[in-house]
């Protein structure tokens, strides 16, 4: 008896459109993990995107950074918004650009990217922990894998809203499912293993692929297991705002104690209203 495909494996089966953005995805990310540029060289970087530059130059001048005189040049922008900010936003605007979430009436775009932004910020912030070797290599991607941990639920809120509407309204209701599991059950794939799936499209650095995949499984040890697991632990915090800190013995195997854990916890709660506010001036 033939099997019958998933609404995922059926959607997969057919031609798979990827935008323009995303065809080229890989090349920003090469660029902008460069920690070598400038003002300047990063200005002359995104100016290849325009959408990224009309972004920046619209947040620049927008009452979340409430410039004196107006700003009209990407290197101003990027000068004025401060290194961090620019490359998240930049790594978010490729994203959004690439998908179409409205016909999903139970996606949040605004609630998504709040969180995204929090949790780079909240594995960037642990990372800071680490021995300086690890912290060298890990910090800069955190923040990257961070930002696209969710990029699964972006895709599948845009190709298949129906699925991805019941398994965010059974959420929303009992808080105690799991988003990703509840997902397996309507679609047929967790957002961690369709966040995958389009990295290895996109051709994104394999690192980054893994954390999507397995930032949600804190058992994770093979390769890049450290940058998975921070980005998980980032997730559980930001998920957990604003009540108490979430208890997370997994981070002690990377050195990471409890009161550094806190220290990070205040730090998000601290950010989320402002973090808030740049999300819906940028995305919603």
């Amino acid at each position: 008896m033939k099997q019958e495909m998933s609404p995922f494996q059926q959607k997969i089966v057919s031609q798979i459109r990827l935008s323009p953005f995303a065809v080229n995805i890989h090349l920003l990310m090469d660029a902008l993990s460069n920690e070598g540029l400038n003002f300047r060289q990063l200005a002359a970087v995104l100016s290849q995107y325009p959408v990224i530059v009309a972004r920046l130059l619209a947040l620049a001048n927008s009452a979340w950074v409430a410039p004196l005189i107006p700003i009209t040049t990407i290197e101003s922008a990027c000068a004025r918004l401060g290194m961090s900010v620019v490359k998240s936003v930049s790594v978010a605007t490729a994203v959004s650009s690439s998908f179409n979430a409205s016909s999903c009436p139970e996606f949040n775009v605004g609630v998504f990217w709040t969180n995204s932004i929090l949790v780079s910020d909240g594995a960037f912030f642990l990372a800071a922990y680490l021995p300086k070797k690890q912290r060298d290599e890990l910090a800069k991607t955190a923040q990257t894998a961070g930002i696209l941990h969710g990029l699964g639920l972006l895709w599948l809120a845009e190709n298949l809203p129906r699925e991805t509407g019941k398994a965010l309204q059974q959420v929303s209701a009992d808080a105690s499912l799991s988003l990703d599991e509840t997902l397996i059950q309507c679609a047929g794939v967790g957002y961690c293993q369709a966040g995958a799936w389009i990295g290895q499209q996109w051709k994104l650095p394999d690192v980054l692929i893994i954390a999507m995949r397995h930032h949600l499984d804190a058992g994770y040890r093979e390769h890049a297991w450290e940058l998975a697991l921070l980005i998980g632990s980032a997730l559980k915090m930001v998920s957990a705002l604003p009540d108490s800190m979430p208890v997370n013995n997994a981070l002690t195997d990377l050195g990471i104690t409890m009161e550094q854990q806190t220290i990070v916890f205040k730090q998000l709660a601290g950010r989320y209203e402002k973090t808030r506010t740049l999300a819906n001036e940028l995305f919603a």
